[in-house]
Order: structure tokens, then C-alpha cells, then sequence
């Protein structure tokens, strides 16, 4: 142990006699182990004598995975991609979540696809945890609502065609509406409670085109960043960062 190293910093030592690891927390020991691991992956039962010193210049090191297209992976899987990431040291993983998480406020959604319980996002955080990798979900809260759009129970919560509610519904939420406004503020708490540990939340804010296409410029940033700002104040309470 060598307390004025870095958290994840560590130095690995091969010499004749045997392998020495100094880190000054657990977290640089398991990338220590890591490396060691990649080593013999490399050269077979004998590694090279060497000194490996290694700390991030990136303190977050992550990796996006969409699994709102087709099948969703099974709890397994998403556990054997945590440890595939921890062994290439990244620490955060970010699921993109449309319509795959199982939100009590909107029990409807998630009807074209195989939603995640809390339950089982949880279990996968506390594994997660033990492989130092954090998950931060992006929740889009505004576009890429298209497969709920087609269900009747959110006709009501969508933009449609010409601003006609007998339009064809698009993609995106009509956030003018309060009762919108108070669906997407139950969504983020039950997020919160979730992934609230890792510090953050990234609340989408892609593929919302329908507002400009909707209403004038400066009408759709009005809306659109009103949304946001809500959101930022919401997470903000809860001592959360905005991504």
C-alpha cells in the first residue's frame, strides 16, 4: 500500500522471484490484477520482467450500449458486459433506455418490448459495483417515443401531426401539457431511486425534431428548454448532475 498514489493508480512489478502490486486502494489493485491477467493472455505461462506504472487520464471511461432495439439482454449478459468492461478498466456504463424499464407511473409502457424490473437493474448495480463500474441509464425524456406513441394509453401525451390532436402521433412528448410535465417528473424519482447512487442521470434530448417542425424556432427552444430546466432543477434537489 502506498497511500500518496492515486485511487485507481497502481504499479506493477514482474520480477524472477514473483509480482508485486502497490496501490493505495483496492480499486488500483483490481486494475493492477487486470493488466497481470492481460499479460498472461499475451505470452502464454511466462510474462515478461517489467514495471508497469498506470493511472486514467480520463476519469470517466465509459461505453454507451442502445438495448431499446430488438431483443434485450438477459440479467447474465448484462453481467458478463460489466466484467468485460472492468477488464479494459472503463467505469461507467451508460444503458440507453426507452421503453425497457419498468416504470410504475406508466405501467403501458414497454409493450413492444421485454422491460427490466427495478429489481433486477438493482441487482445488476450492486454487481456492477463490485467490478468498479457505475450505471448512469439515459432515460430519453422527450424524443424516440415512437413505440409508446403507438399505444392508445399515450395518445394523449404526444405531439401530433399539424399540432392536431387527430394527427398522427409522433415521437416526441408534447410537454406543454402538465399532465405530460408530471408523467416525465414521476419517470426521473422512480430513476432516481434506482441509479441514483452512481451521482447522475442522463436524461436524453435527441430525435425531438417534431418541434421544430411543430412551431416556430424560438416557440420549440422555449419548450424544449423548459423541459430541460425542469429536469436540472429535479435532479438538482436530489443532489444529482444533469448529463
Amino acid at each position: 500500500l502506498d497511500p500518496s498514489m492515486g485511487r485507481e493508480q497502481y504499479r506493477l512489478t514482474v520480477a524472477p522471484q514473483g509480482v508485486d502490486v502497490t496501490a493505495s486502494t483496492p480499486e488500483g489493485a483490481y486494475y493492477a490484477l487486470c493488466t497481470l491477467s492481460q499479460m498472461f493472455q499475451l505470452h502464454g505461462e511466462e510474462i515478461p520482467c517489467c514495471v508497469v506504472e498506470d493511472y486514467p487520464s480520463m476519469p470517466i471511461r465509459g461505453f454507451t450500449d442502445d438495448i431499446s432495439r430488438g431483443q434485450i439482454s438477459t440479467l447474465d449478459h448484462f453481467k458478463s458486459i460489466i466484467r468485460r468492461l472492468s477488464r479494459i478498466k472503463c467505469n461507467l456504463y451508460m444503458p440507453y433506455i426507452e421503453d425497457v424499464l419498468q416504470f410504475r407511473c406508466i405501467p403501458e409502457s414497454g409493450k413492444f418490448s421485454d422491460p427490466m424490473s427495478p429489481q433486477e437493474w438493482k441487482e445488476l448495480i450492486a454487481y456492477a459495483k463490485g467490478y468498479y463500474v457505475s450505471i448512469v441509464p439515459i432515460i430519453n425524456t422527450l424524443g424516440h417515443w415512437d413505440k409508446n406513441a403507438s399505444l392508445q394509453a399515450f395518445q394523449d401525451y404526444v405531439l401530433h401531426e399539424g399540432d392536431d390532436p387527430k394527427g398522427a402521433p409522433l415521437s416526441a412528448l408534447d410537454v406543454r401539457k402538465q399532465d405530460v410535465q408530471d408523467m416525465v417528473h414521476a419517470m426521473v424519482e422512480e430513476a432516481v431511486e434506482i441509479f441514483g447512487e452512481a451521482g447522475a442521470l442522463h436524461v436524453g434530448g435527441d430525435e425531438a425534431a417534431s418541434y421544430t417542425r411543430l412551431f416556430p424556432k424560438d416557440e420549440a427552444a422555449r419548450y424544449y428548454n423548459g423541459h430541460f430546466r425542469r429536469l436540472y432543477e429535479q435532479l438538482k434537489a436530489h443532489g444529482l448532475q444533469t448529463m
